[in-house]
């Protein structure tokens, strides 16, 4: 005769899961790319990947929700702040490399400690993911660069960028309180 064993089944709660790294989402108007960080932690590199091919690349272990092959592009909005001063307190990490562009771009970040790398940087110290290496090289902006940046330590590191545009201000950062390399 078999004994039957009674066995009583029941859930555990877990720890609570916070992900530190950010999601970047992508939308496009017409020929001009809008690229949204949360407030977590963004690291994102934009590259032609061909010529007329701008691809975004995620770096360590942010993601991209949304499209990340583009052509036709004129231009670039990295918006890393919400819309908002003051939000977004991540580290975020921007990389413009091997770039052509007939219009501008604009980066605004919020508060953190940012890097903004551009053109064929010099990355052998390890400045951003290394899986950038390949793909740098000259960045050409046809109407103008914009950088705002939050408080925090900043870096802005740039060789190789030629910026174009109508006489006045082609070139601007502009960055709120803390260090600023």
């Amino acid at each position: 005769m078999r004994t039957r064993i009674k066995r009583n089944f029941g859930f555990e709660q877990l720890e609570n899961r916070n992900l530190l790294a950010g999601n970047i989402t992508t939308s496009l108007q017409g020929s001009v790319l809008t690229i949204v960080g949360d407030d977590a932690a963004n690291s994102i590199a934009v590259y032609n990947s061909s010529p007329g091919v701008v691809q975004l690349q995620a770096l360590g272990d942010t993601t991209i929700t949304g499209q990340t092959l583009f052509t036709g592009l004129t231009g670039i909005n990295f918006n890393f702040n919400g819309g908002t001063s003051g939000v977004n307190r991540g580290n975020d990490v921007i990389v413009v490399t091997n770039l052509t562009l007939s219009a501008g771009v604009a980066i605004t970040t919020g508060d953190g400690n940012i890097i903004v790398a551009m053109g064929n940087f010099d990355n052998t110290g390890g400045l951003v993911d290394a899986a950038v290496n390949s793909h740098l090289g000259a960045v050409s902006i046809g109407n103008g660069l914009g950088i705002t940046l939050g408080s925090g330590t900043n870096t802005v590191v740039a060789n190789g960028v030629t910026v174009g545009g109508s006489a006045g201000m082609n070139f601007v950062i502009s960055s709120g309180t803390g260090t600023n390399n």
